[in-house]
């Protein structure tokens, strides 16, 4: 369908923070249990020798927002993926995803002898912790001038892999506007978090977290007593929704 496609683990083995998001609240082990990583760098061999000859697969994101770690870990478990992956794949973009600061912690793809390796970032200045104002987006907008030094010394792809405003109250759609613009001045990547939201009342509200969503209530369903036809069906809608 011509759809350009990154592969994000988003939930790892053991999970890599105790958040709800990486599948399973209350874990955050891939750092405490050797296994985990082990099994993690090998399911990623195993993904890049299925996908590294498909031109709509453009990169493999590693390991989403790794806030549970340290440095020095998320850097081992990255090494011991790349390693995995450059196996059977030599070529393909390989994202390393940084910290709640930064990813400069990383070193810079010649120093780690890393070859096509991007680094990524996600955004969400007002939310989690932060001040929900016009403020706190002025400064944000600031302080990417900031990191786009970083990105350049590293002189590698970067990529903003989430980003939302979400609040209408501090400026919505125009100012999702102004951050995609910001983003294309400098030269980066951005996708947004999410493109699309379903939402059983249908419709979009004040705050959003999609740039779309379905117009109409989606019509209920038990998926436990439901038959097979109709639940093929509900998710056979979602795509026109």
């Amino acid at each position: 369908n011509g759809i350009y496609t990154i592969l994000d683990m988003h939930g790892a083995q053991g999970g890599q923070t105790p958040n709800d998001h990486t599948g399973r609240s209350g874990q955050n082990k891939i750092w405490s249990e050797p296994e985990n990583p082990k099994r993690l760098a090998w399911l990623w061999s195993k993904i890049a020798a299925r996908y590294k000859d498909n031109p709509n697969v453009v990169a493999y994101d590693t390991l989403n927002e790794p806030y549970g770690g340290t440095y020095p870990k998320i850097k081992e478990i990255f090494e011991m993926c790349y390693q995995s992956i450059r196996k059977v794949d030599p070529d393909k973009l390989i994202f390393a995803h940084g910290f709640y600061d930064g990813f400069t912690f990383f070193g810079t793809p010649q120093e780690n002898n890393w070859h096509n390796v991007g680094f990524q970032m996600h955004y969400y200045p007002g939310l989690f912790g932060s001040e929900p104002s016009a403020l706190t987006h002025a400064k944000h907008l600031n302080f990417l001038d900031g990191v786009q030094l970083d990105v350049k010394r590293f002189n590698a792809n970067f990529l903003i892999g989430e980003m939302n405003v979400v609040l209408g109250s501090v400026g919505g759609a125009p100012l999702m506007r102004r951050y995609y613009d910001k983003h294309a001045d400098l030269g980066w990547h951005t996708t947004m978090w999410s493109y699309k939201v379903h939402q059983a009342a249908g419709g979009i509200g004040p705050d959003t977290w999609g740039m779309v969503g379905n117009k109409n209530p989606i019509p209920p369903l038990s998926i436990r007593t439901a038959a097979k036809e109709e639940i093929e069906s509900l998710f056979k809608s979602f795509s026109t929704m």
